[in-house]
């Protein structure tokens, strides 16, 4: 199975070949970090976590957890949801 992830402004989309997915506000966001060498980790808000396999993710398109994960922190920092305050993110 493939999963896919989506900048979409104010949140992500995860997305599970082609059904409607699920949507993380970026605000919630705390973390995301590389846990194993080929597995992410999101830390959300209420303190739950997802974990991402970095081969089951065929968007965006990465070459390492690392990458991914790099990626995923520059959309966070993008968003104009956190109004300028620390975030905590990285």
């Amino acid at each position: 199975m493939s999963y896919q992830l989506y900048d979409e402004g104010a949140a992500i989309r995860f997305s599970s070949d082609g059904d409607g997915g699920m949507l993380i506000c970026k605000q919630s966001i705390r973390k995301i970090m590389v846990v194993r060498e080929d597995i992410i980790k999101i830390e959300v808000q209420n303190r739950s976590a997802i974990y991402l396999r970095r081969m089951q993710i065929t968007l965006p398109v990465s070459v390492s957890a690392a990458a991914l994960a790099e990626t995923l922190n520059v959309w966070i920092e993008n968003c104009l949801c956190h109004y300028g305050e620390d975030t905590g993110i990285r």
